[in-house]
């Protein structure tokens, strides 16, 4: 009997390593997971870039690269709902974000307090116009609650990077659970927002055959 059960489980999880993501999850499961990955791995690259930065770590350069991608990751994940130039342009305004946060936090290690304040408000600015963007392709998002939540990852980043130049490294861990904690708030939102704006691509599988055959 024991046999008999291992050889069931067996064979089904063998079926499904050889079955693709596509066809185990729905097309609102499947969304929801990469959209919850590809911001997860916004924070995660970012705080391995503030280690390289913060701590003199090797690997800065492939770490950065890495990130980067990350912005292309995201980029892509909205083009089949707003399109691929809008894609693109989401990527380069994440780009930009990346880009000025290094310049933020490498003027706060030094102690370069004009710099800090000028790439700062630059930074700001950028992350008013991301919630400008979504705001545009889904006006369900308030304006205002966007650029709070941009605000939000903004500050809790900068508290990331000093928490690691003080050597808090007890303060650090309880940061990063916070960004991780509001990262997935922001994923689940804007995956929230393109399945309402969407509802007839993320339909069950009985409904889009119920909706076939009546046409």
């Amino acid at each position: 009997m024991a046999g008999t059960l291992f050889l069931i489980l067996f064979q089904t999880l063998s079926v499904l390593g050889q079955t693709a993501p596509d066809q185990m999850f729905s097309g609102e499961t499947l969304l929801r997971m990469n959209m919850r990955k590809a911001w997860t791995d916004h924070v995660v690259w970012t705080r391995n870039v503030i280690f390289c930065l913060v701590d003199d770590l090797p690997g800065k350069e492939q770490a950065v690269n890495r990130l980067l991608l990350n912005q292309d990751d995201i980029g892509n994940l909205f083009k089949p709902y707003y399109g691929e130039e809008e894609g693109s342009n989401l990527t380069k305004i994440l780009y930009e974000h990346i880009n000025l946060s290094a310049k933020v936090i490498a003027a706060g290690r030094t102690g370069n307090m004009m710099a800090y304040l000028t790439a700062n408000k630059r930074w700001h600015a950028n992350a008013n116009q991301m919630a400008i963007f979504f705001n545009k392709h889904d006006p369900a998002w308030p304006l205002a609650d966007l650029k709070a939540m941009m605000a939000l990852h903004l500050d809790l980043t900068i508290d990331e990077a000093q928490n690691r130049m003080k050597k808090d490294y007890t303060a650090d861990v309880i940061g990063f659970d916070k960004i991780q904690t509001e990262i997935l708030k922001m994923a689940d939102m804007f995956t929230n927002g393109i399945i309402k704006q969407n509802p007839s691509r993320f339909m069950p599988i009985g409904d889009i055959r119920a909706s076939g055959a009546k046409q």
